[in-house]
Order: structure tokens, then C-alpha cells, then sequence
């Protein structure tokens, strides 16, 4: 019994020695079990939007500590499984200030991508896009970029009408070969 006491209060005076930064991520990273530890990969609003209060409470606090940028885009993942796009585009958009981060240029990629397809800002995408090829030209989703930019803004209708059009020429080519 003695010995549990003692295991009690040891543990009790290291964690209250812990510095504030070391609290706050311990802190989040219980959080992120509570919230990943749903097979089903929902997460209520209340508790995605409470992590990631604590990613920016972090990032605000420490702000030249490398794990922000991993912190922005954690918060931004939550919040487009929470339901929010927007949210998710400003995130994206904070790693940027990281360009020695290995998920920069994903980040870059994501803020066309959501504002596309999540939040249908044409406009905003293309920015993002022809920003992400300008920056990042040899990137392995450059050529993505690319085909995304060429195919943006045209309907289901439009697409397959262009897709047979280019499917025509093909085997025109592939029979006078």
C-alpha cells in the first residue's frame, strides 16, 4: 500500500514538473485517441472542434516549434471530417509558412482541391492550382494539377463528351500507325 502512495505522488510531482509544452501535447495526443479510437472514423462536431482548438492553441504558443506544421495539418483533416471545408482551406494554407515540411506541397494541393470540390470556389482552386505548379513543378501530383486545371468547372456532361472526343482521336492515330 505504502509503495502505491509513493508510485502516486512521484507521478503526480514529475507530471506537475512537465513544462507546459510537453502537457499541452500530451494533452492532444489523448484527445486524438478519443476522437480516433471510433472504427468508423466519425468524430462528433463538439470533440473535432475541440482538438483542433488544441492544434491552434499549440501553434499559437510555440509557434516556431516544427510540430505546428504537423499540428495545422492534422487540424485541417479534422475539420474537413467534421464538416468543415473552410476551416480546413486555412489550415492548409498556415503550412505554407513551413516550406521545409514534407507536406507542403500536399497542403498547397488540398487548399485547390477542397475549395473545388468541397466548398466549389472555381476560382479559388485554380489560384491554388497554378500556384501549386508554379512553386512545385516537378512535384508527383504536378501532372494531376495539370489534367485538374485543364477539366475544372465543366460538368459529369462535359467530361464524358471530352473524354469520347479524345478516346476518337486515339484510335484514329492508333489505325493509321
Amino acid at each position: 500500500m505504502n509503495r502505491l502512495v509513493v508510485a502516486i505522488v512521484l507521478l503526480v510531482a514529475i507530471s506537475s514538473c512537465q513544462p507546459p509544452q510537453m502537457k499541452l501535447r500530451d494533452a492532444i495526443a489523448n484527445a486524438e485517441a478519443v476522437v480516433t479510437s471510433d472504427s468508423l472514423g466519425e468524430i462528433p462536431v463538439e470533440k473535432g472542434d475541440s482538438l483542433v482548438d488544441m492544434y491552434i492553441a499549440y501553434t499559437d504558443e510555440f509557434k516556431d516549434d516544427t510540430l505546428c506544421a504537423d499540428y495545422f495539418f492534422r487540424a485541417a483533416e479534422v475539420s474537413m471530417r467534421i464538416g468543415k471545408p473552410s476551416h480546413a482551406v486555412d489550415f492548409y494554407g498556415r503550412i505554407q509558412r513551413f516550406p521545409n515540411y514534407r507536406k507542403t506541397a500536399r497542403a498547397l494541393f488540398m487548399q485547390g482541391f477542397v475549395s473545388e470540390n468541397n466548398i466549389h470556389d472555381v476560382e479559388a482552386a485554380k489560384g491554388f492550382y497554378h500556384k501549386f505548379l508554379m512553386q512545385y513543378p516537378n512535384h508527383v501530383l504536378a501532372g494531376d494539377v495539370k489534367i485538374m486545371l485543364e477539366n475544372i468547372g465543366l460538368t459529369p456532361e462535359e467530361l464524358i463528351k471530352k473524354f469520347e472526343a479524345n478516346t476518337q482521336v486515339q484510335d484514329s492515330l492508333a489505325k493509321i500507325k
